[in-house]
């Protein structure tokens, strides 16, 4: 994307949606923190059933948290972008608000393959980056010519949004699990993520008055 951009777009151009990009990607901190812990303990999980139930809870966790995130970003976007960077970075705003739907489903794919990595089917997920890589790139060939740094933007929401469907499909395809169950909010979630938040601050607590 960004060498499509330099080719056929001018530098102005290039660093607006290079803006764009990394503020959108900075929704995927939590999972990038989060995802390491949970594809080794999917990995060392006794059955199927606990490394599914396990997968799919902080599937929930992490999409629709990182979806109020992105919701909270799109509405405050034109004052985060003028705030923190000024006016001359106002272009950036639009390709910002095109991304952030993609880089929130995107996260469910990122959830996901780590399911497939933690159950020893690593080619699954280079299949399902390998979808979204040639989604991507046909998707830049013809969007950045036409619409620069909106273009990009366009074409990564999209790849995003077809590699996601691929990891859901092949998770569906492997598991026979129905998407409700990535997908549908609980409660109990909250409560369960709150009781390991606390856990984890007591043994942090504790290690510092041992």
């Amino acid at each position: 994307d960004h060498f499509l951009l330099g080719l056929f777009a001018a530098p102005a151009t290039l660093g607006a949606y290079s803006v764009a990009a990394r503020l959108a990607q900075l929704l995927w901190m939590p999972c990038s923190a989060i995802l390491p812990v949970l594809f080794n303990r999917v990995a060392a999980a006794d059955d199927d059933a606990e490394r599914q139930d396990l997968l799919e809870r902080i599937h929930r966790l992490l999409f629709w948290g990182t979806t109020a995130a992105g919701v909270a970003t799109g509405l405050i976007a034109p004052w985060l972008v003028l705030f923190l960077l000024g006016e001359q970075y106002a272009d950036a705003v639009l390709p910002l608000l095109i991304m952030l739907p993609g880089v929130v489903i995107w996260t469910s794919k990122r959830v996901t393959t780590k399911y497939f990595g933690g159950t020893g089917r690593p080619d699954v997920s280079s299949a399902t980056q390998g979808v979204g890589s040639a989604v991507a790139i046909a998707a830049y060939a013809v969007l950045i010519p036409l619409y620069g740094a909106l273009g990009g933007a366009i074409a990564s929401t999209i790849a995003y949004i077809v590699a996601s469907g691929a990891g859901a499909w092949f998770y569906r395809k492997l598991t026979g699990r129905p998407l409700s169950a990535r997908f549908a909010a609980r409660w109990s979630d909250v409560s369960w993520a709150r009781s390991r938040l606390v856990a984890a601050a007591r043994r942090r607590a504790d290690k510092a008055t041992a």
